[in-house]
């Protein structure tokens, strides 16, 4: 018989991880070290995208730990899973102290991560966090996309500030980021508000 491989083991832990079974995926890794095999951090990084998935962030967390225990060092992917998931359950200071380790940890973050942070936000209606988030981005050398500032402007619109909603709108509209037909459905949402003031 073939003796499984890692490869094998972290392919039938994605498939557990995809269909959101976080214990199947952790007997499997379990199975694997039974069996001799190792993991990597792409193994890591697939139970904790499967712990986040299931908005379980303690347990990824753990992951995470455990992953740097055994001198695997957290990437983009990793942080990315971590602190989205820590937002999505309300926790929004945990996500944000994940996002502070990972500055300190030389870990430089990107559009997908500032994306999750003002997606989480914004959702939540929290739009002072939602816009400190884009202008963290702005900060640090990025330009906010059309997801972004699409995300931002509804929130505004959401609790009825226009003036801060103008003032992102006249900001896409002169960034080579964005698009107009990007922005047009947010535009007719912010009209049945009341006028922009443009």
């Amino acid at each position: 018989s073939i003796a499984p491989c890692i490869i094998s083991f972290n392919t039938v832990i994605d498939a557990w991880a995809r269909i959101g079974d976080v214990d199947k995926a952790e007997q499997a890794f379990q199975q694997m070290r039974h069996s001799g095999v190792e993991p990597d951090s792409m193994i890591y990084n697939t139970l904790i995208n499967a712990a986040a998935k299931a908005l379980q962030p303690d347990k990824a967390q753990n992951w995470v730990f455990e992953m740097r225990a055994n001198n695997f060092q957290p990437d983009k992917r990793t942080y990315n899973c971590l602190l989205t998931a820590f937002a999505k359950v309300g926790d929004m200071q945990q996500a944000e102290s994940w996002f502070a380790h990972m500055q300190v940890e030389g870990c430089a973050a990107d559009g997908m991560i500032f994306g999750s942070l003002v997606h989480v936000c914004a959702k939540a209606g929290d739009v002072d966090r939602a816009e400190f988030w884009v202008e963290e981005m702005m900060r640090q050398g990025m330009k906010p996309n059309s997801f972004c500032l699409s995300l931002l402007m509804q929130a505004c619109a959401q609790v009825d500030d226009l003036a801060r909603a103008s003032k992102w709108f006249m900001h896409a509209l002169g960034s080579d980021e964005v698009s107009g037909m990007a922005l047009g459905s947010k535009l007719e949402a912010y009209a049945r508000c009341g006028n922009l003031g443009l």
